[in-house]
């Protein structure tokens, strides 16, 4: 059975509370390397999978929009409505990485008066569009069972406008996979914005990074 197959399946049942089954293989750790990705790596665009938005685009697959569903099932419950009783549009990004026996999915998310994500801090031209909201990685088995930690001030961006498109305004992440260090930067406005580089390292269970 593939990792597809299994993440199609689990969908809403992906359990995240702390009691969860751990994958006794794989640990997920923030790095301090996030400055100094090596030369070379192939950078991946974080896919954006909208709810409750009809009028924004979603670039993610069907399988992805099922698992971020069970990811964040609590969020998507709780987010507002307006007074008609329709829910605010909930924003998330997701993006992948192989790990032994599953695979990682990493996701933020952001909704209107979601207090978690803050707001890029601004200077006088007020030039800073990106939010920062918490990356929660959750681990996967191919049998289905799953682990999420969350990770806090990671930098989300979609936007994508006629004057904006998306690609000068979006989430990169990279695989170094001699390391095991996923590295993540955000690109706005065409250009990389330095504070917002951060990386994770998967590793043995146990191991420092």
């Amino acid at each position: 059975m593939t990792v597809t197959t299994v993440l199609r399946r689990i969908g809403a049942a992906i359990v995240l509370a702390a009691s969860a089954i751990t994958l006794p293989a794989v640990s997920v750790a923030q790095t301090a390397n996030a400055n100094r990705p090596p030369a070379g790596l192939k950078w991946e665009w974080m896919q954006v999978v909208v709810f409750n938005g009809p009028n924004f685009e979603s670039t993610g697959s069907e399988a992805d929009r099922r698992v971020l569903e069970g990811i964040w099932q609590k969020e998507l419950q709780a987010a507002r409505t307006e007074k008609d009783g329709t829910r605010f549009p909930s924003f998330t990004l997701v993006g992948r990485a192989p790990i032994r026996n599953g695979q990682l999915v990493f996701t933020m998310y952001n909704s209107a008066g979601y207090e978690p994500c803050e707001p890029a801090p601004n200077g006088r031209d007020a030039n800073q569009i990106y939010v920062t909201c918490p990356l929660r990685a959750v681990k996967i088995s191919r049998e289905g069972r799953s682990f999420a930690q969350d990770f806090p001030a990671y930098c989300m961006l979609f936007l994508d406008s006629q004057s904006n498109p998306r690609e000068r305004n979006h989430v990169e992440y990279a695989i170094d996979d001699r390391s095991g260090i996923v590295y993540f930067r955000t690109i706005q406005f065409g250009k990389q914005v330095p504070e917002c580089n951060r990386s994770i390292k998967v590793g043995a269970e146990g191991g420092k990074s």
